[in-house]
This record gives structure tokens, sequence and C-alpha cells, in this order.
């Protein structure tokens, strides 16, 4: 082993070697555990049918996150969801993330999302699950008579089909706020 000819003093040469059979036994746990490339692809089996439910998946996305109702958001999440937002608690389970979603909107009443507009750049189907990142275009109110703001962000969701429909499983969502992009009508 390479570690072993280093002559590094005290435990940095032990560092090295611990951090290379971490990442050995790391790719070896992924390589049994999750899908290889050659198994996922944007068709499987169902072909088009698990894009097309994918596609209604985001045009709910679209349409629950512009009625800025922590309720009808509820419709996306699937049972053990775990949403990961920067600067915030990680949200586990649908109750927390409706719990999130009640605190968000009455912390700041007249706040809106006034536009949302992703963009996902990839999708992969393995059988029950799915796999997507992408970026999204938002506009956003932070209360009554405020201008309006937009902000742009990248997204990496895990999708679980439960009872035939997609859902989100995983998500993780990191953002830029541009600040003032036009007053509000």
């Amino acid at each position: 082993m390479m570690a072993l000819q280093l002559k590094w003093m005290g435990g940095i040469a032990l560092v090295f070697v611990a951090g290379m059979l971490a990442g050995h036994l790391l790719d070896s746990f992924t390589h049994a555990m999750l899908p290889t490339a050659s198994s996922m692809d944007n068709t499987d089996a169902n072909g088009n049918a698990d894009l097309s439910g994918i596609d209604e998946l985001h045009k709910l996305d679209v349409r629950v996150t512009l009625m800025n109702s922590a309720k009808a958001l509820q419709q996306e999440w699937a049972d053990g969801a775990v949403r990961i937002l920067q600067d915030a608690r990680v949200d586990v389970g649908k109750p927390a993330i409706y719990a999130s979603d009640v605190q968000s909107i009455a912390a700041e009443p007249g706040s809106a999302i006034v536009s949302y507009e992703p963009d996902i750049r990839d999708v992969r189907v393995a059988g029950d699950w799915a796999f997507e990142w992408g970026y999204f275009d938002a506009g956003f109110r932070q209360g009554k008579d405020k201008p309006i703001s937009s902000m742009h962000g990248k997204l990496l969701r895990v999708l679980r089909r439960e009872n035939g429909q997609w859902k989100f499983f995983r998500v993780m969502v990191m953002w830029k706020e541009d600040g003032k992009a036009e007053a509000p009508q």
C-alpha cells in the first residue's frame, strides 16, 4: 500500500491510510447498494409512463408552490420524506415539513412565492425510484405591499413512486436571492 511508504510524522500517515480505506469502503458500498449508471436511464420497462408521471409531479410542484399553502404542498411529499434547505433545520417526515411550511407562512403575513420556474436537467429512473437535479428561478414577496425579489437556485431530488404516483422523497435546495426585481402589482 502506497500510504505505508510515506514518511510523514505523527498520525498524518495513519489518517491518510484511514481516509483511503474509508473511501474504498464507501465506493464498495455504493456499487453494491445503488443501481449502476447503466441500470438507470430516463426510461425503463414502463418507458414514457414513468417520465409522464414525473412530469405530472413537476406540474403539481409548480401549481402548489404558487398556492402558498402548507396544506396544498403536502400533496407532493412521500411518506417519510426529508427536506434539506439552506440555513434551516432538516425537516424529517411529512408532519415536520408541514409544520415548517405553516411556521414559515405565518412568520411573514402576506409573503408569497409569485413565480416559480424549475429547470430539471436530468431525470434517472430505477424502478420505483427516480433521481433528478436542476435549477430554478422564483419571484417572492417578503410581505404584503413589499416589492417582489428574485432568487435562483439548485435542487437535487430523489423521487419515490407511492400507490402509482411519483412523490418527493428527499429534496435538497440551495438558492441565492438577487434582490428587488419589480414592484408588486
